[in-house]
């Protein structure tokens, strides 16, 4: 049912069944049921005359009983065949209009793109020079939005996808259905489906296991436990091979490190998509309004009353037990509310993967159900934003703590706005940022230990091995250049992927922003298995985290002798009035805003230039920051003296030189005219 076809569209590729040859299959099916109707009649012919010429008596009863069940079976075939060809109609049909939807997909995407790419090449504003370049462009932008209907070519990149869902899901349901309709066509005396009949609308409807086949096909006894030894295995597959496994298994190929990242995105968003319809099911069954976002969600259990309590564990099948606080109070059974936690962490991820505009934004990990705590599960997600199997620069976004998968757009905004950063630094060479939300990260309340950071280093470190690894498929530029950023604990379980976990094999530049400490007992980059001057740090002045620095998470990364490169990292909002910028809390997470010196230090050395930073005025010279024991610093932090968590020790206040200058904004990588 599925040859390789020799078709190739313009932009996207076809991903099932070849319409013609179903077309040709349905005509030979009813070629069939025409002649058994004929074989039927003569059955029938052949059994009144057997009753004539054989006397009554056991032989001659028991040679017309035989021939009575194969005249019935006969007579069932025809409207089997009948009806298989019905369905087999009925999907070609479904498939040559979803044909033509992917000949519009194409030709929306090859009016959107040139616009797109001439836009991406200019900075916005654009110089003098270049503005009427602009204005055309995003003219031409405009026009080529009307015509194809989308906004953006990401916007048809995902209408592909859901294009390959829908083929997919087509394949499924007219296979169980051949099924169904095969098992009824039994041989006379024979078990069901072992006629010749039968069989072959079984074998129609039911195919060898897709992964064994592939296997014995290229030689192998099992699926190779390396990523490396994974994407040669995948390389040797045929495109319906590949197809098929996905499809069938995209737990198992969305999760395994070695598959290119396109082929995992496609499994990961059928999760996706499996996901975001039981959660809205869920709550359309208890009567419940749906929800857009995690936000949304938690508002609405929030404001939950006595009877949508019930009405909700009813939904979902659970007995809902009633709480020891009070009458007439109901707590959501631990069931309902795990289902709810992986809703949220799939509307999460939709929302981040809706974040990109002009590049692919992919999935490259998706299991919300895990690290679970109790009822809530906080989930083992990345995104992507460009292509990392192709792009000449990789970077690695690694959040700090309070982040899961249900927050996974702070994360993901923040890679965006480096993907366009360091996109910008050098337009021969094409960037991708992943938002990797792959590892435990803790809350308030344990993030003074480093349990949870070593741990998610060694995550860190085979994820990143497996970007390298896939990336070196046969591309034109096999070794990119990668960048892992950690922000706030991000940057301990940073540290503890280099020290423990292998990470610094897989590195060109590692930057830590925010830092509490680098974890483990480094104290200088060669500790850490850094090149000397690839390891920078962005530590703005006012960030209250470096209370915690050089304490119980590690050495601080500006500590004297470490060797790290500091750049330029102080908002322009850092005096802003407020509770949260008096506390020293909001320059905290201020180092990937648009404009600022921190954002066009790391689009730099994401791009690989950071040995451009100095000649830019960008790094910070003089004798670093150190802890004031006597004398009164420039800022103290005014978190000093509130609470902190517990086990955290006060340590006195930084005097940090920094703080004695004027922050800068407005920093934009142009591009050359």
């Amino acid at each position: 049912m599925r040859p390789p076809s020799t078709e190739e569209t313009a932009h996207y590729g076809w991903p099932g069944d070849d319409p013609p040859l179903l077309h040709r299959l349905v005509a030979e099916l009813d070629a069939a049921a025409r002649g058994v109707v004929a074989l039927a009649a003569a059955v029938r012919a052949v059994l009144g005359a057997l009753r004539s010429a054989w006397p009554v008596g056991p032989a001659g009863n028991a040679a017309v009983h035989d021939v009575q069940v194969t005249s019935r079976w006969v007579s069932g075939v025809a409207p089997r065949l009948t009806a298989a060809a019905g369905l087999i109609g009925d999907y070609a049909g479904e498939l040559d209009r979803e044909r033509r939807r992917l000949e519009d997909l194409d030709e929306a995407w090859a009016v959107l793109a040139p616009s797109e790419q001439v836009l991406a090449h200019l900075a916005f504003p654009p110089p003098p020079e270049r503005s009427t370049e602009w204005e055309r462009a995003d003219t031409d932008l405009a026009v080529a939005r009307r015509l194809s209907g989308f906004r953006t070519t990401t916007e048809v990149d995902a209408a592909y996808a859901a294009l390959v869902r829908r083929v997919r899901l087509l394949r499924d349901d007219v296979a169980a259905e051949l099924v169904r309709v095969g098992r009824g066509a039994a041989r006379a005396g024979g078990p069901a489906g072992a006629s010749s009949y039968g069989g072959a609308l079984l074998l129609l409807g039911q195919e060898p296991d897709p992964l064994a086949a592939a296997l014995a096909r290229v030689g192998l006894a099992a699926v190779p436990t390396t990523a490396a030894g994974v994407r040669a295995f995948w390389a040797t597959l045929t495109g319906s091979e590949r197809a098929r496994l996905l499809a069938g298994d995209p737990a198992r190929w969305g999760a395994t490190d070695g598959v290119p990242v396109r082929d995992r995105d496609l499994a990961n968003r059928r999760l996706l998509q499996a996901d975001l319809a039981a959660g809205a099911a869920l709550l359309a069954r208890a009567g419940l309004p749906g929800v857009g976002d995690p936000e949304q969600l938690d508002a609405l259990l929030r404001g939950l009353t006595l009877e949508q309590r019930v009405r909700l564990a009813g939904a979902a099948g659970v007995a809902p037990p009633w709480s020891p606080l009070g009458a007439g109070t109901l707590l959501l059974p631990p069931d309902v509310l795990r289902a709810l936690s992986v809703y949220g962490s799939a509307l999460g991820t939709a929302g981040a993967l809706g974040l990109a505009a002009g590049v692919p934004a992919l999935l490259l990990l998706y299991a919300p159900r895990a690290f679970a705590h109790g009822s809530r599960t906080d989930g083992r997600v990345a995104v992507a934003y460009g292509d990392p199997d192709t792009a000449s620069d990789v970077a690695v976004c690694v959040p700090g703590l309070e982040s899961s998968a249900a927050k996974l757009d702070q994360v993901g905004q923040d890679a965006v706005r480096l993907q366009r950063e360091a996109q910008a630094v050098d337009p021969t060479r094409s960037s991708a940022v992943v938002a990797w939300q792959g590892y435990d990260a803790p809350e308030w309340t344990s993030v003074v230990g480093q349990a949870r950071a070593r741990a998610g280093g060694d995550l860190l470190a085979v994820d990143v091995a497996a970007l390298v690894a896939t990336h070196a498929g046969g591309h034109a530029d096999p070794d990119p250049h990668l960048t892992v950023v950690g922000h706030s604990y991000g940057s301990t379980t940073t540290g503890l992927a280099l020290q423990h976990s292998g990470l610094a094999a897989s590195v060109d530049d590692v930057v830590v922003i925010g830092s509490p400490g680098l974890g483990g007992t480094a104290t200088t980059v060669e500790g850490l298995g850094v090149t000397p001057a690839h390891l920078y740090v962005g530590s703005a002045s006012r960030d209250v985290i470096h209370l915690a620095s050089g304490t119980t998470l590690g050495t601080d990364p500006l500590a004297p002798g470490v060797g790290a490169v500091r750049f330029a990292a102080e908002s322009v909002h850092r005096d802003d009035p407020g509770l949260l910028d008096a506390l020293g809390v909001a320059d905290h997470s201020r180092y990937y805003d648009p404009g600022s010196e921190s954002l066009w230090s790391l689009g730099a050395v994401a791009a690989g230039h950071g040995q451009d930073l100095a000649g830019e005025g960008m790094v910070v010279d003089g004798p670093g920051r150190a802890r004031s024991w006597t004398d009164p610093p420039p800022f103290a932090p005014g978190l000093r003296g509130l609470p902190l968590p517990p086990g955290v020790p006060v340590p006195p206040p930084y005097d940090d030189p920094e703080a004695r200058r004027a922050p800068t904004g407005g920093h934009v990588h142009r591009l050359p005219s």
